[in-house]
């Protein structure tokens, strides 16, 4: 099925952005703002990954494949 690639490259590339986040806050640690901000949308990218991988799982369950990891 074409949505289990989607939701394969959503839930990569929702991932990848949570790590850069995370990898920018810590390189401006001394610009508490940017710190702040670069962890909170990082969290917020984290919660997206897991929801597409809940997502993913229940399009897998009627496809037949199995489930996306979470992580």
């Amino acid at each position: 099925m074409k949505i289990d690639l989607l939701l394969h490259e959503l839930h990569r590339d929702e991932n990848d952005l949570g790590h850069e986040l995370l990898r920018i806050s810590e390189r401006h640690k001394v610009d508490h703002e940017i710190y702040h901000l670069g962890r909170d949308v990082a969290r917020w990218s984290q919660n997206h990954v897991r929801e597409v991988a809940i997502l993913s799982e229940g399009v897998k369950s009627v496809s037949g494949s199995g489930p996306v990891r979470v992580g």
